[in-house]
């Protein structure tokens, strides 16, 4: 299962599986020549990963002790966020 999120936006995640650390896949939905910026956050006490994608996609492993988490799009184009056990809020 995959998630569209708009530039600029954000989505809430709940994680429902046994890897830990999980790993997600953040993929641009129009792959360019240019990369661009995204967050990872783990909740409000939490821990928050910044990272850079490729011209491509990017693989993250990340490990939600809330069971839930969000992924902040700081791109100026679309990015699909997939990974097992991870469903929208």
């Amino acid at each position: 299962m995959s998630t569209i999120i708009k530039a600029g936006g954000q989505q809430a995640f709940q994680y429902r599986g046994e890897l830990i650390p999980n790993e997600v896949t953040i993929t641009k939905a129009q792959p360019g020549p240019e990369g661009g910026y995204f967050r990872v956050a783990s909740g409000k006490e939490g821990w928050t990963l910044y990272g850079l994608i490729p011209a491509a996609s990017v693989n993250v492993f990340v490990n939600w002790p809330s069971g839930v988490g969000t992924v902040f799009n700081d791109t100026t184009t679309e990015i699909e966020v997939s990974g097992d056990g991870l469903f929208p809020v």
